[in-house]
């Protein structure tokens, strides 16, 4: 009988060292307490930092996050486009963790995003002609001789590696 409750209380320790943590709770505006859906709450291990799970508020700002971990303390972060991250160091434990939290707008870097100069489409090849065109050019021929492979013949005529080119268009329009 003693054997027995040795190995029954073994079995209840090693059930509890290896039991799964939750942590629910909601993030909500600190100004008017309204839940705040989409933001990102990681739970990570404190010594390994290793993410032990993660999850996304609901439309009401609510969470819940099962995990397990051996370790006595965890990290919880939150984290969003419209808030500054948020961590959180608690104890190993489950429980309702609720997080106010300030609107805060992130600067985004503008972005220039320029095209190819040149670019090909099936059998067709697509010249940016900005990207050849100098301040001191007066007609397109002077910018076509830029281009790589065209050749402007002295009568006017326009060769694609010494090929006549059967259509020619400048903005849609055929030439």
């Amino acid at each position: 009988m003693r054997s027995i409750l040795l190995l029954a209380g073994l079995i209840w320790l090693a059930g509890g060292a290896c039991a799964q943590t939750t942590v629910s709770g909601k993030v909500y505006h600190k100004s008017d307490g309204n839940g705040m859906p989409g933001i990102h709450i990681v739970v990570k291990d404190k010594k390994t930092v290793a993410t032990l799970n993660f999850g996304i508020t609901d439309q009401n700002g609510a969470y819940r996050i099962t995990f397990t971990s051996a370790e006595d303390s965890i990290t919880v972060s939150a984290s969003g486009l419209n808030i500054g991250k948020q961590l959180f160091r608690l104890a190993n434990r489950s429980q309702v963790l609720d997080i106010a939290a300030d609107l805060q707008a992130i600067r985004l870097e503008d972005v220039k995003i320029t095209p190819p100069k040149i670019r090909k489409a099936g059998d067709t090849i697509n010249y940016r002609v900005d990207g050849f065109t100098g301040q001191n050019d007066r007609t397109i021929g002077e910018v076509l001789r830029k281009m790589p492979g065209i050749e402007v013949k002295s009568d006017g005529s326009i060769l694609y590696r010494d090929k006549p080119i059967n259509r020619f268009y400048i903005e849609d329009m055929d030439l």
